[in-house]
Parts: C-alpha cells; structure tokens; sequence
C-alpha cells in the first residue's frame, strides 16, 4: 500500500512540522499579548474605583456582629467582636486613641486637638496602647494553642 518514507522526507515533515509548531506558538502568543493589551485598556479593576463609584450596599452586613465604644466624637463601631474585646481591655484614654485613630482615621494632631494633648503624647500613648494590645493578642495566642 504505502512505501515507507525515506530519511530525506522524513527530515523534511520533521522541518515541517518544526515550523507549523513554531507558527502556531508564535500566533498565541501574539493573540496573548492582544488580549491582555485590550483588556488593560477597556477594563478597570474594582480595588481601583473609588468607592463613590459603586454604592454601599455592595457590602453586606446582616450577620456581624460589632461592639460601639463611646469616645469624644461619639460612637464608634468595631465589628470584629474578638477585637472589640480586646480593646475593651485598654485603659479609657488609650482604647480613645487606637479607636479614633485606627477606626475613624484620625491623625494624632487631630486627635490631640480632640482631646487638648500635645501630637507627641497621643503618639506615645498610641504605642504604649499597641504594646498591651500585642501582649494581650500572644497571651490569647498561646492559649489557643
């Protein structure tokens, strides 16, 4: 039926083969690069969008559960329990400071202000607030453990 390729046709469809491989490599390559240029140019991630952009109700809430701390803007809400309770276990000017700070984003300037300190204590109580919080977060560490 057939006769049996020679070692010259069979290098020549090796070479062909070879540059059919390559072709298509290279054209899926291209049609990579294509796409990943479209997309960066029509479109944009949501982390990247101001949040003005899509509403609130994006972020659903029904099952937290937060604490409210009363401070000197008023309530704040943390909604991680475990980390309300270890809050709780700050002194009353400190738990202040890491709220207004860590919770509501206020600089310690505007903190001081709030509370007629000088930036440089609330910078300091702030530290001394973090260092409790980091001993009381190893204790309850190793205790799970």
């Amino acid at each position: 039926m057939f006769e049996p390729l020679s070692n010259k046709e069979k290098e020549s469809a090796r070479h062909k083969f070879d540059s059919y491989c390559k072709k298509a490599l290279c054209h899926t390559v291209m049609n990579y690069n294509n796409e990943i240029q479209y997309l960066s140019e029509h479109e944009v991630s949501f982390s990247t969008l101001p949040e003005k952009m899509y509403p609130a109700a994006t972020k659903d809430e029904y099952f937290y559960q937060s604490r409210s701390f009363e401070t000197s803007i008023g309530n704040v809400v943390v909604k991680d329990l475990d980390i309300a309770e270890i809050i709780s276990a700050l002194p009353d000017k400190q738990r202040e400071i890491i709220l207004l700070y860590y919770i509501t984003e206020k600089t310690d300037e505007e903190i001081g202000e709030r509370l007629n300190m000088p930036r440089s204590t609330v910078r300091d109580t702030r530290y001394a607030a973090i260092k409790i919080l980091k001993k009381i977060m190893e204790e309850n560490w190793n205790e799970e453990i």
